[in-house]
């Protein structure tokens, strides 16, 4: 009881700091593409693979996903055919002991309650991989209203940060005269010191037979990226974090062994802590796709070309991705950081960056599908239209300018401008004519009984858009 009187009384707090974006969520998500709620595929996409929790030992256990094409990365079988939204999962050997060593705390109560939200947490990032998650999203329309389970897990990672310092807390108190709970301590210490000698054992069986290993990574890999992938990077770092692993679990369990025998809780803290830093940062560090502020902080020579030159009314822009994937790209650059990728996009006019300078795009799925259902549905009958009636409707819809990094060829578009993405395509500026204005007189009507027809209506080829609006008729009118 005391625990959800405190659990609640901090939700209230909780609630009220946040209510400046929460009361405007509850209006707008209604209104949104998403409001509807996802199907249960989208709902349970990015889940966290149980391979994850190998992760949370070993680090950079699928490579690094930061290069151009991925090539040192192997995981994408595992995780929707590309990174995992989690990039890394991975706490450290030593974190993991001391959580497991918190079973020990006389805080019995804070201990069970930490280890169930870590269970729970852990049940939910499972997503699609836990039967029970399809049986919550068929009662829970909260569930359908989010994407990517593995972001439970920050709530798992949480529980696991306490449940750790619980574990340093047993090894600082454990003194002189406990002479019961110093015996207990050893137990962990020594299935520490085993486990370090089984990945010792299998470091150096993977080192003497490294057919073994690259057999085992190709038929992890998908066929159709495999040769893309440098092979040798790959099992190198693998070996290598597995090597880490034994050494920074051979070092904690030691020092949690020789502690128990000899009690010294200021050396044992600082020596714990030590090793335990070792071990998070230089993994962490290497998740950083280092890149100047000065490289992204800029306006691309597109999004200058487009404020200076567009016209002086309102209109509208369409992003080069809108319609039509990237294709086939080859990028100039010194060296394969994923990095490039985020000045590729920032060259090329892509909304997230374009919205920032005032441009006002067509309609487009956002990447959290915030935009209008009538939008969701404007985007998605411009992806089943061909090419000739796709320019028909931008035009209805106020888009003049076009973004497209493959060649169009229409008489009512003209090129007006192309730029250099450091790669391989160039992005090309279309002016597409006779396209209406943002806000127009009309002098002729057409009724249809709801909004969704309303909309069919306004979206034939043959409606006359440029004198005539249609009006969804809620009353009957004429």
């Amino acid at each position: 009881r005391g625990i959800l009187r405190a659990g609640a009384i901090g939700g209230v707090f909780a609630c009220a700091l946040a209510a400046i974006q929460i009361f405007p969520t509850l209006e707008l998500v209604p209104l949104c593409a998403r409001g509807a709620g996802y199907d249960y595929s989208a709902s349970s996409a990015w889940s966290m693979h149980p391979a994850d929790f190998v992760n949370l030992g070993v680090s950079n256990l699928f490579g690094s996903p930061y290069t151009v094409n991925s090539s040192h990365y192997w995981g994408e079988k595992l995780h929707e055919s590309r990174e995992p939204y989690l990039v890394s999962f991975f706490v450290g050997s030593s974190a993991l002991l001391l959580a497991l060593i918190s079973f020990l705390s006389r805080r019995g109560l804070l201990q069970r309650t930490l280890a169930s939200l870590f269970i729970l947490a852990s049940g939910m990032a499972l997503g699609r991989f836990n039967p029970l998650f399809h049986w919550l999203y068929e009662r829970l329309f909260l569930i359908r209203l989010g994407r990517y389970p593995s972001k439970f897990f920050l709530l798992g990672a949480l529980a696991l940060t306490f449940l750790a310092s619980l574990g340093l807390e047993v090894v600082l108190t454990c003194g002189e005269d406990d002479s019961l709970r110093r015996r207990r301590l050893r137990l962990p210490a020594i299935g520490g010191i085993i486990a370090s000698a089984a990945c010792l054992g299998l470091w150096v069986y993977l080192r003497s037979f490294p057919v073994v290993l690259d057999g085992w990574m190709r038929s992890m890999i998908q066929p159709d990226t495999l040769s893309l992938k440098d092979l040798g990077v790959i099992t190198a770092q693998l070996l290598t974090s597995i090597r880490y692993l034994t050494i920074f679990l051979s070092l904690s369990s030691v020092l949690i062994l020789v502690f128990s025998i000899w009690p010294r809780p200021i050396l044992a803290a600082s020596l714990l802590i030590f090793v335990t830093g070792a071990e998070l940062l230089p993994a962490n560090l290497r998740l950083c796709a280092l890149i100047s502020d000065a490289d992204v902080d800029y306006v691309s020579e597109v999004e200058e070309y487009i404020a200076k030159n567009g016209p002086r009314e309102p209109f509208r822009v369409l992003s080069p991705t809108a319609l039509r994937p990237v294709p086939n790209l080859r990028l100039r650059v010194p060296n394969p950081s994923r990095a490039w990728l985020t000045l590729f996009n920032r060259r090329t006019g892509q909304p997230f960056y374009g919205i920032m300078e005032d441009i006002q795009y067509s309609p487009d799925r956002s990447v959290d599908q915030l935009n209008t259902r009538d939008s969701e549905e404007i985007w998605k009958a411009l992806l089943r239209l061909p090419e000739p009636t796709t320019l028909t409707l931008l035009g209805k819809l106020n888009t003049p300018m076009l973004l497209s990094l493959e060649e169009i060829h229409d008489p009512r578009l003209q090129l007006i401008a192309t730029f250099d993405t450091q790669s391989d395509l160039r992005l090309k500026l279309y002016w597409l004519n006779n396209a209406v204005a943002r806000a127009y007189f009309v002098s002729g009507v057409q009724y249809a009984p709801t909004r969704r027809e309303a909309l069919e209506v306004y979206l034939k080829p043959d409606f006359p858009y440029g004198n005539t609006v249609v009006l969804e008729n809620l009353q009957g009118i004429s």
